[in-house]
């Protein structure tokens, strides 16, 4: 893939060279069936979307109905290779296989609350995940059926949506933990967690424009590379993150949130943690006033 993430058999009017040349048989199965995927899943085979395709991420978040279950003609799935999900013990599970198709589509729900920004979707998510984990427990012997049934009813009734959300812009951000969630996911994608941190370091701690500011050493000749470096790099942070910011936070919330259509509400509880922090920290490293050196 390239820096833009298009593919390098892509030609200047964005069309397959492969295809072109040798026919739609000569690609590869992912390129064949991408952004589909199809699943079975207790005997229940499902054609979904990739959401790491950002045309469908667009249209899951912002199309109305998007995550409605439809039934669909069986020749539809004919030319789709068919995989499978595997499970852990299903005897520990036994109350998330019952109760998977209700939990999930209060899920698929939440994230198709279009009123509510991105982050206050999250945090719908979170709070349901938060509220259902204990039932789910692995070493947990009994579901209180009609405990769950209270969570469910109450995080899918939308009078209680808003509610929520105006706590969670009340709540005051853990600026610290977000750094370090911030840090951590970027560096998955910019080559190693080291080698950003050190440049992240770089830029925001050996070029802080407040302390010379404060020590008022803006008028040393010396310094004026160093201003102008400062600037320059600091843009250069913004350019690359701060354009695409949203679709990088979307992309990455329903790729770990949904991608899968079984994950442990512990394991969504990290993944959305580490969303929010990214979230959170949007405005603290990339929603920043120029600052001229004089």
């Amino acid at each position: 893939m390239k820096e833009n993430g298009d593919c390098f058999f892509l030609d200047s009017n964005r069309l397959c060279n492969i295809q072109n040349r040798f026919g739609g048989e000569s690609l590869s199965e992912i390129c064949k069936n991408y952004p589909r995927k199809l699943t079975e899943n207790f005997g229940q085979s499902e054609l979904c979307i990739q959401l790491s395709c950002p045309e469908a991420c667009r249209l899951f978040l912002l199309e109305e109905n998007s995550t409605d279950l439809l039934e669909i003609p069986g020749k539809i799935l004919e030319g789709y290779t068919q995989r499978h999900e595997h499970l852990p013990n299903s005897k520990s599970l036994k109350p998330y296989f019952k109760y998977r198709n209700e939990i999930r589509q209060v899920f698929l729900l939440l994230a198709e609350a279009n009123q509510y920004p991105t982050a206050g979707r999250i945090y719908l998510m979170l709070h349901f995940a938060k509220m259902t984990q204990p039932f789910f427990n692995r070493n947990s012997k009994h579901c209180p059926e009609e405990m769950l049934a209270v969570e469910v009813d109450s995080i899918a009734s939308p009078q209680n949506h808003s509610q929520l959300v105006k706590q969670f812009t009340e709540v005051e951000p853990d600026y610290t933990s977000s750094a370090a969630a911030t840090i951590a996911i970027l560096a998955i994608r910019y080559s190693t967690e080291s080698e950003y941190q050190r440049y992240l370091h770089t830029i925001f701690s050996d070029y802080d424009i407040d302390l010379l500011n404060e020590k008022k050493t803006f008028n040393k000749p010396a310094l004026a590379a160093l201003i102008d470096h400062y600037i320059e790099q600091r843009w250069t942070i913004e350019q690359v993150y701060s354009d695409r910011m949203e679709h990088h936070i979307e992309r990455m919330l329903v790729y770990s949130c949904f991608n899968y259509h079984y994950i442990h509400a512990k394991d969504l509880l990290q993944h959305i943690h580490s969303i929010m922090g990214l979230i959170l920290m949007e405005k603290i490293l990339f929603s920043f006033t120029r600052k001229q050196g004089k």
